[in-house]
């Protein structure tokens, strides 16, 4: 009997862990194609209604045609590529050059890396 209810307690954690992996997984946001027409010009409305209360008065008809326009631009076809900006006039300025001192050590000075242990003379 212990056998087939650890059978199914095993069924039934794959069916609730996928379950949490669709949950998580899954995007339920709206995209601009589930939106009517309708919805654009309410849309249109309410960001007319915030813009208005921040700076000035705002045409709802605008910002809905705005909404209509980035529908259609969205829908288009893939647009060609931005080109870079071009290069500065002036280059860069180059890096400041390190003193000769710090450079490279000299040999024999006290920048040289040597080990120390108890039986090594000093030098």
């Amino acid at each position: 009997m212990n056998d087939e209810f650890q059978w199914w307690l095993l069924l039934v954690g794959l069916v609730i862990g996928a379950l949490l992996v669709f949950l998580v997984m899954a995007d339920f946001s709206r995209s601009s194609d589930e939106q009517a027409e309708a919805e654009l010009d309410r849309e249109g409305d309410w960001i007319a209604g915030q813009l208005g209360a921040s700076g000035g008065p705002v045409d709802p008809g605008l910002v809905g045609e705005i909404l209509r326009l980035n529908r259609e631009w969205l829908a288009g076809p893939v647009s060609p590529a931005i080109e870079p900006p071009p290069p500065p006039l002036t280059p860069p300025a180059a890096p400041p050059a390190l003193p000769p001192a710090a450079a490279e050590p000299v040999i024999g000075s006290s920048a040289e890396l040597r080990p120390w242990s108890h039986d090594a003379p000093d030098v």
